[in-house]
């Protein structure tokens, strides 16, 4: 027992993450791969989904933490700098490239609640709680321009504070259970003001932090060993906003007055329908599921500046157009005791296709067809004198495979002709405790 423990530890130390489970959501990370909706032990049920919630037989609570990394493959003989699309020194100026390697620490802590309704209802009803956020910073700002090298999902997801509040209700005693919540995040608007003058020059910047939300809903059904959930998040688009005047004053008098509004997404997660069964054969639990993710809003963090014209209309800078496609996910996992139900061995795999078409324009915003592996082990303590609740201890990891990828620009001022193969991987792992209140 103990050579397999260590074996496995050391495995899944080296396999790498989802990026629904750790990466942008956070929450319960496992080798699961996200096939995680119609687990019923699930602490993270608020923003996995609520309706597992009144159908816990106990409180759970959980905390994991993490780190990811992702790299990309050079780019051979590329340009990165043209008199038309110029990204430093607007001339043109071939060579090779690599983006820099995207990493990040997380953590994350979910508590589910169920508790029994009055004996009028004959119900059994739950609040949960999922918190998760990085350990550096609560929010970063990032503004590319339109012509810059960057990962669709890496780098670019959520790295702030993020909340979620679930309620479940029973709807049809052991069998039906429904549940919804709201998801809060933090996001910025700032204000700048700013006086040019040569003598006496000043500047100061305000920062306001808010809260925006995104809800989740979803069912949960089970009949015997079956279980089926079905779960819908609705998508999650900060932007940060700016809205300043620039004056021109001529004798103390303001001559000119031009207000401009510069604003740019923060991060971006699409709309989710996601639907899973799982089903325990007492020696193995398997669980199949699809999401199917929505990307049509998604917006590059480009900065995007607009003023009002002499004749009253809108004039705005332009990023390049690219395709996006909503992407359908299939996932499957199994789940292994060990030793009497103390040790459970997880694994996964997911396929997850890219939502980015036609890259022979001028953007660059890098994406591919991605597999995904995951293992985690488990061990299961039970209370005694030494420890008074039942716990739940465990590592994970899972490991991201970008499928190489030939993009052949249209034009060759663009940045990155004449073309490139894109590539990388990508790859978490982590420490998950878990206990039973």
């Amino acid at each position: 027992m103990r050579f397999l423990l260590i074996l496995l530890t050391t495995w899944s130390l080296f396999v790498k993450a989802s990026q629904e489970q750790t990466y942008g959501l956070g929450g319960a990370s496992s080798g699961r791969v996200s096939s995680v909706t119609a687990e019923t032990e699930n602490p993270f049920a608020a923003l996995y989904n609520p309706a597992l919630i009144s159908a816990q037989a106990s409180s759970l609570f959980a905390f994991t933490t993490g780190g990811i990394a992702a790299r990309t493959g050079t780019l051979s003989s590329v340009l990165v700098d043209s008199p038309q699309y110029r990204t430093e020194r607007g001339v043109s100026r071939t060579q090779d490239f690599r983006l820099p390697d995207q990493t990040a620490a997380l953590w994350s802590a979910g508590l589910t609640l169920p508790f029994s309704l009055p004996p009028t209802f004959g119900r059994r009803a739950g609040f949960g709680l999922t918190l998760s956020g990085p350990y550096q910073r609560l929010r970063s700002f990032t503004s590319l321009t339109p012509y810059d090298f960057s990962l669709l999902r890496y780098g670019t997801s959520d790295t702030q504070f993020k909340g979620t509040l679930g309620l479940s209700v029973e709807l049809w005693p052991r069998y039906l259970y429904i549940g919804g919540g709201m998801t809060l995040f933090l996001t910025s608007a700032g204000s700048a003001d700013s006086t040019l003058v040569s003598e006496n020059p000043t500047g100061r910047f305000a920062l306001d932090i808010g809260f925006n939300t995104a809800a989740v809903a979803g069912l949960f059904a089970r009949y015997e060993q079956t279980s089926v959930a079905l779960v819908f998040r609705q998508e999650i688009n900060p932007t940060f906003e700016q809205r300043f005047e620039g004056k021109v004053q001529i004798g103390g008098t303001d001559t000119l007055v031009q207000p401009f509004v510069m604003k740019t997404s923060l991060y971006y997660e699409p709309s989710t329908l996601e639907l899973e069964t799982q089903h325990d054969f007492g020696m193995v639990k398997t669980s199949l599921g699809v999401s199917y993710q929505m990307w049509d809003g998604y917006q590059p963090s480009y900065l995007v500046v607009s003023a009002t014209d002499a004749r009253g209309e809108t004039r705005a800078t332009q990023a390049p157009a690219f395709q996006l496609r909503s992407t359908l996910n299939p996932r499957a996992s199994i789940e292994v005791p060990f030793f009497n139900r103390k040790l459970f061995l997880c694994a996964g795999y997911q396929y997850r296709p890219t939502p980015v078409g036609d890259l022979s324009g001028a953007a660059n915003i890098l994406d591919s067809n991605t597999h995904v592996a995951g293992l985690s082990i488990s061990h299961r303590l039970k209370a005694n004198a030494f420890l008074p609740v039942p716990l739940t201890w465990g590592v994970y990891g899972q490991y991201h495979w970008f499928v190489t990828r030939a993009i052949e620009k249209s034009s060759a001022q663009f940045i990155g002709a004449p073309r490139f193969n894109f590539s990388g991987s990508a790859y978490t792992y982590g420490f998950a405790l878990q206990a039973e209140l």
